[in-house]
Formats: C-alpha cells, sequence, structure tokens
C-alpha cells in the first residue's frame, strides 16, 4: 500500500485522479494502516478536495467520479461523495459547464442500496441547488413527485424524499414559486401509516422547514394555498401555529 500511495502522490494532481479508484478503496480501509499510510491517502485526498484545476481535469475528474460511483464497497461511495462535495464546490465557477453531468452522477447516487450514502447524496444535491449549480424549480419537482408515486422499493420511495428534501432545503429562508408544491408530496409521505425510511425522511424535511421558515411565516404563509397549510398543520404544528 505505501509504494502505491507513494506512486500516486508523485504523479501530481491531475495523475491522482487516474489512481481515485485505488485510494477511495485504501482509504476506506484505513482503520487497518498505519499513521504513515492514512497521513499519505488523507494528503492525497485534501490536495484533491482543496486544489484549484483546470476545466480539462475536472471533466476527467468527475468522469472518474463517476466510475467510482459504481464500486461494490458503499465505505468507498460515501467517501466519494464527501470528496465530490469539496472538489466542485472549490472549483465552483467551472462547474456550470459540466452540470449535466455532474447531475447525473448525484442522481444515481441517491438511489444507492445503502441509507447513508444515499442521505450523503441529499445533502450534496441540496447544496448543488443553493449555489446553482443544478438549477432547482419544477423540473426537478415534478421528477421525485412522479418517482415517488410510481416508486416499488423503498429505495426508490427514499430515493425521490431525498431529492424533494434537497430541494426544499436549497431555499433555507425563502418561498420560491415552486416550493409549495414540493412540500405536498413530503407531507403525503410523512403521513403515510407504514414505517419506512422515506417517511423518516420526509419528517426531518418538514422539521427543518419549520425551522428555516419559522421567523418569516407571517409573511412565507400567504405562498401557499389553504390545503397547503392544512397539512403542514397536520404533520407539524397544533392547529394555531398555522391560523
Amino acid at each position: 500500500m505505501l509504494f502505491t500511495l507513494n506512486k500516486i502522490i508523485a504523479f501530481g494532481l491531475p495523475g491522482t485522479w487516474k489512481w481515485l479508484g485505488v485510494l477511495l478503496k485504501e482509504t476506506g480501509q484505513a482503520e487497518f494502516s498505519d499513521d504513515s499510510d492514512r497521513d499519505k491517502m488523507t494528503r492525497c485526498l485534501v490536495a484533491l478536495a482543496q486544489s484549484y484545476q483546470k476545466r480539462e481535469v475536472v471533466a476527467h475528474g468527475i468522469d472518474v467520479m463517476s466510475e467510482c460511483a459504481l464500486k461494490d464497497s458503499w465505505q468507498v461511495r460515501l467517501t466519494l461523495l464527501k470528496l465530490l462535495q469539496r472538489v466542485l464546490f472549490r472549483n465552483f465557477f467551472l462547474n456550470q459547464v459540466h452540470s449535466a453531468k455532474i447531475e447525473k452522477l448525484v442522481f444515481g447516487m441517491l438511489d444507492d442500496s445503502r441509507p447513508e450514502v444515499r442521505e450523503c447524496a441529499g445533502r450534496t444535491l441540496s447544496g448543488l441547488f443553493r449555489c446553482k449549480v443544478i438549477k432547482p424549480g419544477d423540473e426537478q419537482r415534478i421528477y421525485f413527485t412522479k418517482k415517488l408515486k410510481e416508486g416499488k422499493t423503498d429505495i426508490e420511495r427514499d430515493s425521490a424524499v431525498l431529492g424533494l428534501e434537497a430541494l426544499i432545503g436549497s431555499a433555507p429562508y425563502d418561498v420560491p414559486k415552486w416550493l409549495p408544491k414540493t412540500i405536498e408530496p413530503l407531507c403525503q409521505a410523512a403521513s403515510t401509516s407504514k414505517a419506512s425510511p422515506s417517511k423518516v425522511s420526509a419528517q426531518r424535511a418538514l422539521r427543518e422547514f419549520k425551522h428555516t421558515h419559522h421567523d418569516q411565516w407571517e409573511e412565507h404563509q400567504h405562498k401557499f394555498n389553504d390545503e397547503q397549510r392544512h397539512m403542514l398543520t397536520d404533520i407539524l404544528v397544533s392547529p394555531s401555529y398555522y391560523a
């Protein structure tokens, strides 16, 4: 392992992307490594995450990360998402060019079999929405709402709810025109009688919405229709709160 890590470091930042699969795999096994190896693996990932890259290097990096997203180890996929967050936000202005590739990668990881990976993908997506790398709006709302309605497995439904949660999380102190209709499927998912990951995710999303919109609710409530306000009331608070 030590020899491999020394080779990775010697290649420099652009070349390091070629070794990303190996690096992620060995990072996931870091608990079995000595301190020196862990330090080298950490330095490789930090170098990638904190560096400013040329446009062609970012494009290559996204392609490599898309390949690594298919790895069997969920620890590798989770580490990949954490790296992706930092690389993308560090090279923010270059990411607009690659928004379609980034969207496909993160949307795909929302369907991961492991809840830890799905939730991390949801947080990543919310950040991308907030920074407008992927523009939030009705297109994404319709996509995730349809996926929630048609989902046949707990994972598919949870994936859809996490996408909707990412949408409302991208507007923590505002109510864009697409947000009220985004609340509706979340309220439906949160109120189902069956215990499921999607129910837990929907309830968490609505609690966070209440927290971030509480102070300006007198202004925000007028952007919701009566039915939407009643749905929120039933899920979150006593009737007097949204009266």
